[in-house]
Parts: structure tokens; sequence; C-alpha cells
């Protein structure tokens, strides 16, 4: 059994991300940047299926 590291990989994408981007010689901000619009658009896509469990469960 692993520990996890963050919750719903949030942070280490953003590093991951980062190192990333600065070895193939581009700007690491950018490559953040875009791991957070991409954690933003999962969490978002993810919405309307916890809204469908939250009504189940009433």
């Amino acid at each position: 059994m692993a520990l996890p590291l963050s919750i719903a990989g949030w942070g280490v994408r953003e590093g991951a991300a980062a190192l990333l981007w600065s070895a193939a010689g581009l700007d690491p901000a950018q490559g953040v940047a875009i791991a957070i619009a991409y954690g933003v658009v999962v969490l978002l896509s993810s919405l309307p299926g916890a809204l469908v469990l939250f009504r189940q469960r009433r």
C-alpha cells in the first residue's frame, strides 16, 4: 500500500511540469501554468458527476 503524496495530483503535477519544461529548454512557468489549467479543467469536468452522486444519496 502506498501513501498519497498529494490530493488529486496537485503539486506533484506542477512540479513535474516545471522540471520537464525546464529540461526541454522552455520556461518552467509556462509548464506550471499549463499544468494548473489542466487540473482546473479536470476538476470542472468532474463536477457534474459529483452532483449526480450527491443527488442519489438523498
